[in-house]
């Protein structure tokens, strides 16, 4: 059964290795759950998966909680076909398949003890992260070219704007 960490709210305490995973683990479920409502969010999902990555290289970790793994999975689904609909045509629906493959067999890995991790093919462990991490380049470069076209939409309203008072400036001199 899954508890939640005790907290030591008030006590003036430092919060427990144990609180600090539960928040992480809360935090990318939130991540991996807001890149699947609505308008898919490449930030949330980017931000998800690097938190993840680092979960399961770290030789030291708990495993992830059943429930925990399971509400990650169950996220991954909706967060798929958001990303499916939502990603540019050029980016290959196979890939992202692909990727999503990818890190469900990474929050697999992150559930189970790193011991037995280590008892796996260790190819197989290295391709598993190579993927994931192909579809995250992919995904972060899709977002920052995101945010320069974005940025050069408003570039573009503020010299319209620009224009259009420059315009207005010259008519009422005329006059």
């Amino acid at each position: 059964m899954d508890a939640t960490p005790k907290s030591h709210v008030g006590d003036d305490l430092e919060p427990t290795p144990d609180e600090l995973d539960f928040i992480s683990v809360l935090s990318t479920c939130e991540l991996l759950e807001l890149a699947g409502r609505g308008d898919f969010s490449s930030e949330a999902l980017v931000n998800a998966m690097i938190y993840i990555e680092k979960r399961c290289r770290d030789t030291n970790r708990k495993p992830l909680s059943k429930k925990y793994r399971d509400r990650m999975l169950a996220a991954i689904v909706s967060v798929e076909q958001a990303a499916i609909d939502s990603l540019p045509d050029f980016y290959d629906r196979a890939c992202i398949v692909s990727g999503f493959n990818a890190l469900a067999n990474q929050i697999a890995l992150c559930a189970e003890p790193s011991s037995r991790t280590a008892k796996r093919s260790q190819d197989h462990v290295k391709d598993v992260f190579a993927y994931a991490r192909i579809f995250r380049n992919n995904i972060h470069n899709i977002t920052i070219s995101n945010q320069i076209c974005a940025r050069a939409v408003r570039a573009h309203e503020r010299r319209e704007t620009q224009i259009v008072q420059l315009r207005r400036m010259a008519g009422s001199k005329a006059a």
